[in-house]
């Protein structure tokens, strides 16, 4: 599965998304942002392979066709038939108010790398997938170090206080962060890159810094993922969805129910 996504895919998570009014954790979380990084213009739709959604949110087949029916199901997203019969997803816009409850704002965001979900990068999931994105981000430059606490990182990975303390535990365990005492019970981590995953995490900032250059093209790439080089998306991660549709013939215009839906991801038309 890992073969779908290059290094260098990416999507971001933003402190909107996590918003407890939302209610989007796991999966349904993953694949909510993939879909909006991918849906953002005008008439633009997230066209990809069911399988490119299972590599880069490091889910099942079950997992991601649950999370796509429960997402239109509390109309986050919309699904259209393309012109071309492929089936699209758009997400739609969200406004919502500042969570006076926690820490995490709107506008604040973390990104996961293809090379942190691949198995030739790291091959992390679920919940330590989206913590150590986030040990990652805020531990990015010389000497610095994640000095976010449990309960932030648990607001905006979607866990609690435990769970997040037992996820960055087996991340230590594993070699993936560095972790060091500060006080009585309190640590600061920064995020290590394995031998295997430091060329990948190279290329990764070199194409973040030039979008342009490494973006892929959406008409060619969405049927062939494996030629696609990046999915751009807004770092700020809040959906500013346009009102225009794509213009189809009567016959495309017809509603499709979710049975039809899995089908037609089943067979491969999303591809």
């Amino acid at each position: 599965m890992s073969e779908i996504i290059k290094q260098d895919n990416r999507y971001t998570i933003s402190g909107l998304m996590t918003h407890p009014d939302l209610k989007l954790k796991g999966v349904e979380l993953k694949v909510y942002a993939i879909i909006s990084g991918m849906s953002q213009g005008p008439g633009q739709y997230f066209t990809g392979s069911l399988e490119y959604l299972m590599a880069l949110s490091g889910a099942s087949k079950n997992s991601v066709l649950n999370a796509l029916a429960s997402l239109e199901a509390k109309q986050l997203i919309t699904k259209s038939l393309m012109a071309d019969y492929r089936i699209g997803f758009k997400t739609k816009q969200i406004e919502l108010e500042e969570s006076s409850e926690r820490k995490v704002k709107n506008h604040h965001y973390f990104t996961v790398w293809g090379w942190m979900v691949s198995h030739e990068g790291i091959g992390l999931k679920g919940l330590e997938l989206n913590v150590y994105a986030l040990v990652y981000m805020l531990s990015q430059g010389e000497g610095q170090f994640c000095t976010a606490s449990t309960r932030y990182l648990g607001d905006f990975a979607g866990a609690t206080d435990r769970a997040v303390r037992k996820v960055l535990v087996s991340l230590w365990q594993k070699g993936l962060v560095k972790r060091v005492t500060i006080g009585v019970n309190r640590y600061i981590y920064k995020a290590l890159i394995p031998e295997r995953a430091k060329k990948a995490e190279k290329e990764s900032k070199s194409s973040a810094r030039n979008p342009k250059s490494s973006a892929r093209n959406p008409k060619s790439s969405a049927r062939n993922p494996k030629s696609s080089d990046i999915y751009k998306v807004n770092n700020k991660a809040i959906n500013k969805c346009d009102k225009g549709r794509p213009q189809f013939n009567s016959f495309s215009q017809r509603s499709y129910d979710f049975g039809e839906l899995e089908a037609a991801l089943l067979n491969r038309q999303l591809c």
